[in-house]
């Protein structure tokens, strides 16, 4: 899939590669979307932090954001860098989160009703603005 441009535009970013997992913190940009809304403004995570191939931003919706300046050293993208984000794509409804590497996030309360917010969002079944972002705003 790294070479279909179709499937990038689904899925927003095509993964580059990311340095070695550690606790960082996401900051939740949009507090309407049913895969946000529940979360913290600051929702701290131990993950293995991704590197897009090119920052999605401008052409998704951002949900979230990692907080390069917290620590989480490694990402190369600056401080505007997409961790969740949805956008309406060819028709339908595409919804992205870099969360869920470590089996432990399958147990937190919070990644669920993320991952579960952003399902029924993406299926129709829950409204959200999904409209792109644009950086600085």
């Amino acid at each position: 899939e790294r070479d279909w441009d179709w499937y990038e535009g689904l899925v927003g970013a095509i993964f580059d590669q990311h340095p070695e997992v550690q606790t960082g913190r996401v900051k939740v940009l949009d507090r309407a979307h049913p895969s946000t809304e529940h979360l913290p403004d600051l929702w701290e995570r131990t993950e293995e932090w991704y590197n897009w191939r090119s920052n999605p931003t401008s052409k998704v919706h951002t949900l979230a954001q990692i907080k390069v300046r917290d620590g989480v050293t490694g990402l190369d993208e600056g401080v505007d860098h997409p961790f969740s984000w949805c956008q309406n794509y060819d028709g339908g409804r595409s919804w992205f989160t870099a969360g869920g590497h470590d089996k432990a996030a399958f147990q937190e309360e919070a990644f669920l009703r993320h991952l579960l917010g952003g399902i029924q969002w993406a299926a129709g079944a829950a409204e959200g603005d999904c409209t792109a972002t644009r950086t600085g705003s």
